[in-house]
């Protein structure tokens, strides 16, 4: 795989049966990317982020993870949304009919396993462009790959081919839901352990989040 990452899947089975090791990743990310501390963060990919802001839209990045808090969460409006705080693997944002919108996998809604299996073709894809960003930003150097067009279309693709439930899992995100200043980059170096994170996710309807996240892929 890479030299600043390992295979989803390689990390999958070699954690399987070790439960204390799984615990503490799993602790760890549900710790940093469920905590307010994380929200409130400026980290350096974040600042990369608002550096490809323009005007008073957004700009996300296609083929990166992104996630945020819900804006009026507490509203009634909101009430029926799953999860407080997505986390999206983008496909594209786009203007329609003068709304800005994100579409892409909201990652924390599929089952572990296909988590791992998305997670493990990403990184099949864009294994260099891995590794040089991890490499730029542990120089403390604000600049990240922008992903080839074709490429990013071809792993689009393979998720349709050979993950079709998790590409029929795809949403969309309007403007109203996201809130500027608190959309935040997934660090690179999680990519490839974030099927660990059991997401920020609440019960909804007598439903637990694990039969929610059955129903996402059936």
């Amino acid at each position: 795989m890479g030299k600043n990452f390992e295979s989803p899947v390689k990390i999958f089975n070699d954690f399987k049966y070790k439960f204390k090791e799984r615990s503490e990743l799993e602790e760890r990310l549900n710790m940093y990317y469920g905590s307010s501390k994380f929200i409130q963060e400026l980290s350096l990919e974040s600042k990369i982020y608002e550096s490809n802001a323009f005007g008073s839209l957004f700009s996300f990045l296609p083929a990166r993870i992104y996630t945020f808090d819900y804006v009026y969460m507490n509203d009634s409006k909101m009430r029926n949304c799953v999860d407080f705080r997505p986390m999206v693997l983008v496909k594209e944002d786009y203007l329609k009919d003068g709304d800005y919108r994100v579409k892409g996998f909201n990652i924390n809604f599929l089952p572990k396993e296909y988590k791992v299996q998305l997670m493990e073709l990403y990184t099949q894809f864009f294994s260099n462009e891995l590794d040089r960003d991890i490499q730029m930003l542990n120089e403390s150097k604000t600049s990240i790959t922008i992903y080839d067009k074709k490429r990013i279309d071809d792993f689009f693709l393979a998720v349709e081919r050979y993950l079709p439930k998790v590409y029929n899992s795809m949403r969309i995100w309007s403007k109203s839901q996201i809130p500027r200043k608190n959309v935040k980059f997934v660090k690179l170096q999680d990519y490839d352990k974030i099927f660990e994170y059991s997401g920020f996710v609440r019960t909804i309807k007598g439903k637990h989040w694990r039969t929610i996240q059955t129903e996402t892929i059936s």
